[in-house]
Formats: C-alpha cells, sequence, structure tokens
C-alpha cells in the first residue's frame, strides 16, 4: 500500500480498533533496530488495520500488492517489505493489518515522496480503496527481548497487546516494563518466544492505543509454550501484575506472512 487503503476514521467505541498491532516478522525487526542503534533515528513502521469490504478477500488484497509492485517497478522504484497479518483470535473489530516498516521517519518520508511523484503508481490507491477500509498510523519500535540465533523464515504467529495507559502513567513506566520483561524472558530457556518487541504509536487515529507489545513465535505450538511458562511461573505473573499496573490490555492472536519482499 502506498499511503493507505483509506484514510477515512471509522466511528467507533472500541478504542483497540484504531491500532490493534504493528508487528513484524523478527528478521526485519532485529535490521531496522540494529540500523536504529547506529544511526540513532528510530525505526518507524507504518500500520493499516482494516476490513475487508463487502465481496473483497485476501486473494483480491494480494492482487492490488501486485499491480502496486508492478506499477512501482516500472516506475524505478524499490519497494520496501510489507507483512499481512489475519486475525486468528480476539475482539479486534478488524479482519487484517498490514505493514510497512522504515529504517527511520527520514526513509518514510522520502518513500512516499518518490511514489507520490511516480505517475505510474497514479491508480495504485483505487486498487486497495477497492479492497478493505482501513486507519492509517505510524509507530516507533522498540526491542524488548530477541531470541539468541532467532532468524524466522516462514509464517510467525504473533500475540498482540492494545493498551491504553493507566493516568499518570508514562514512557518512563513504558521503559520500566520493558526492562522488567526482558528480565524474566532472559530466564526462560526454551519457552522464550523468538522476539518481543513494543510500538509506541507517533501519528494516531481516534482509537489508537497507547503503547502495542507484542510476541513473535515460530508456531501456535511455540506460543502456547511460551504462555504456559508465563502463566504458570511467579515471574510471570509478576510481569502480568505490573502491566495490569502500568494499562488496561486487550490480547489478540495473528497469523503473519511476508506479501511484498526487501529489496536485494
Amino acid at each position: 500500500m502506498i499511503k493507505k487503503i483509506k484514510t477515512k476514521q471509522r466511528q467507533s467505541s472500541k478504542w483497540l480498533s484504531g491500532l490493534l498491532a504493528l508487528c513484524l516478522p523478527l528478521s526485519t525487526l532485529i535490521a531496522i533496530h540494529s540500523h536504529a542503534e547506529e544511526a540513532q533515528p528510530p525505526a518507524v513502521v507504518e500500520g493499516f488495520t482494516c476490513n475487508y469490504n463487502e465481496g473483497q478477500d485476501i486473494d483480491d488484497l494480494l492482487a492490488a500488492r501486485d499491480y502496486y509492485v508492478k506499477q512501482a517497478a516500472k516506475a524505478g522504484l524499490e519497494v520496501g517489505p510489507a507483512f499481512l497479518w489475519s486475525l486468528v483470535k480476539g475482539d479486534t473489530g478488524i479482519d487484517l493489518v498490514w505493514l510497512r516498516p522504515h529504517t527511520s521517519y527520514a526513509a518514510y518520508a522520502a518513500a512516499m515522496d518518490a511514489e507520490s511523484a511516480a505517475p505510474e503508481l497514479a491508480g495504485v490507491q483505487a486498487r486497495f480503496d477497492a479492497v478493505g477500509d482501513c486507519v492509517a498510523t505510524l509507530g516507533t519500535v522498540n526491542e524488548v527481548f530477541t531470541k539468541e540465533g532467532a532468524d524466522p523464515t516462514g509464517p510467525a504467529v504473533i500475540n498482540s497487546n492494545a493498551c491504553r495507559l493507566h493516568p499518570g502513567m508514562g514512557p518512563d513506566h513504558v521503559n520500566d516494563l520493558r526492562l522488567h520483561m526482558n528480565g524474566v524472558l532472559g530466564n526462560m530457556g526454551d519457552n522464550t518466544p523468538l522476539g518481543v518487541y513494543t510500538i509506541s504509536p507517533f501519528v494516531r487515529g481516534a482509537d489508537t492505543p497507547d503503547l502495542v507489545f507484542f510476541s513473535v513465535s515460530e508456531s501456535h505450538s511455540a506460543y502456547g509454550k511460551f504462555m504456559g511458562a508465563v502463566l504458570n511461573s511467579d515471574a510471570g505473573q509478576r510481569v502480568g501484575r505490573h502491566i495490569n499496573m502500568l494499562a488496561q490490555c486487550r490480547p489478540a492472536v495473528w497469523a503473519g506472512q511476508q506479501v511484498i519482499d526487501a529489496p536485494e
């Protein structure tokens, strides 16, 4: 998607619907996080939380993707990676999340300028608009924990939590939670997921949560093993209480796939 599927904000009483999850396959997160550490600007991810229009489905979305990639190639533009997350479990009010990571805000802005200036891409937006109704956001990515040697190459399972911070809670309290989670995850051995990350939105919709944190697992079995270790340990229970002190969160589980490869 170039900029969005649609910019229209859906009116909803569910604050979670604006940005339920912004999540990336671990290999991409590692790459953009490492770049951020070297060059300082934070990694940025565009997120589009969407419902399919009537009669549309994933095949129509991927057909719009194909047209986008083809037109970008005609314009001589390299299209960065993109990822699709389809809902498995959760009261989200949305069907899917489309994600597009950038190494920095400057990289995001450069991509937007280049695509906006390319006449070959003029018809792409209409293709996506026909498929779904979406809300667009931007956020920064922070690493909480990455399993040593982790490098998933296939589809991933994401457990996301979209959170509204309690009054008086802010960035320092969120960082305290990251540190707490890192310490616990570092002692979980083989029960750890491939990684755990947070997204902090800075371009927000009316219903956008304050914080999204999520785990990345290679399968549902691996995710279940991780959750079992969390729920059945004192350390995991303390993390849960810490989260409850910080924010009100709602979980969801997603199946993910990479739908546009990174440039070689």
